[in-house]
């Protein structure tokens, strides 16, 4: 009669355990991160008796684990690594495009203030060319004068 009754104990407290579990994982079906938990029993070692053969013992809870998928947790850290990557690059880019964009410290305004005396040679080379060629044209017509009054 005690093992009759150690097998029903052994069950219900494998069953409270599991309904606890269930419970829980309902609870938390909406929490975010949270996977759920699985109850894992086992039988327990039977007993031998005579002729009769051999009678169960009960059960046993061997463990209670969270079940995740083994592909989604890695995707998740690759995924995370992969974002800090390309955030701390953004990062630096960033402060790197600031560095050079910025007139008063970075390269444009260096390059601006190298380039500028060369501007000012261009326009005057281009100055000079209207000059010359304002020069040429009255060259001929004063050729063309010259013609016309001797002819």
């Amino acid at each position: 009669m005690a093992g009759v009754l150690s097998s029903a104990i052994s069950g219900l407290q494998a069953s409270q355990i599991g309904l606890r579990t269930a419970g829980n994982n309902i609870s938390n079906a909406n929490t975010a991160g949270y996977s759920r938990q699985d109850v894992n029993f086992s039988t327990r070692p039977e007993q031998t008796h005579g002729s009769a053969g051999f009678l169960g013992n009960g059960v046993n809870v061997e463990s209670v684990k969270r079940v995740v998928n083994d592909f989604l947790t890695t995707q998740l850290r690759l995924d995370s690594a992969t974002f800090n990557q390309l955030d701390k690059y953004n990062t630096n880019i960033g402060k790197l495009d600031k560095l050079l964009s910025d007139s008063n410290t970075g390269l444009i305004g260096g390059l601006q203030s190298f380039l500028r005396p060369y501007k000012m040679v261009l326009t005057i080379l281009l100055h000079l060319q209207r000059v010359n060629l304002l020069l040429l044209n009255l060259r001929a017509l004063v050729r063309s004068l010259i013609i016309y009054m001797i002819a």
